[in-house]
């Protein structure tokens, strides 16, 4: 049922008691031990103490440097600060607080056609301007000893080293 390295013990708390952080952290089904950086990423999850974090035989590090492969749980009280969100779940918006006075604010709005033009020249003259990150400085190909051989990131920005 569990490899004999991993077998039941303490390490695996009872799903209805999670005390301390660490408790509230499930490895029960995970096919391998958690690599440092997901390790840490459940750390970061559990610092509400309502979160738990069951993690799923597939877990891994995606190639954008999100966790994936567990289920995450907390009470529907809990501020919604406590959410593992990540960049791919959705696509943000802008809400804009406009400080002018109602005379501004009416002659902006009598004006959609002008202000759809103004928006573009801003943001032409943005793209113009910009100049891309190179990320020289990150490392690629990033490989770690660890108690079960080696692991090994070909082709990946890696982030936390």
């Amino acid at each position: 049922m569990y490899p004999p390295d991993r077998a039941r013990s303490n390490i695996y708390p009872d799903p209805v008691r999670f005390f301390s952080r660490m408790d509230r952290l499930c490895e029960r089904f995970a096919l391998h031990p958690l690599s440092p950086d997901e390790r840490s990423t459940c750390q970061s999850m559990l610092q509400h103490e309502s979160t738990r974090v069951l993690v799923m035989p597939t877990h891994h590090i995606n190639e954008l440097g999100d966790m994936m492969g567990f289920r995450f749980s907390c009470n529907a009280h809990a501020p919604a600060n406590v959410l593992p969100l990540v960049r791919t779940m959705f696509h943000g918006h802008t809400l804009v607080e406009c400080q002018l006075g109602t005379e501004e604010i009416l002659a902006l709005m009598s004006q959609p056609s002008l202000n759809r033009q103004r928006m573009r020249d801003f943001l032409e003259a943005v793209r113009d301007g910009c100049v891309p990150a190179s990320l020289d400085c990150v490392p690629e190909n990033c490989s770690s000893q660890t108690d079960h051989g080696l692991l090994q990131a070909h082709g990946l920005l890696t982030m936390d080293r």
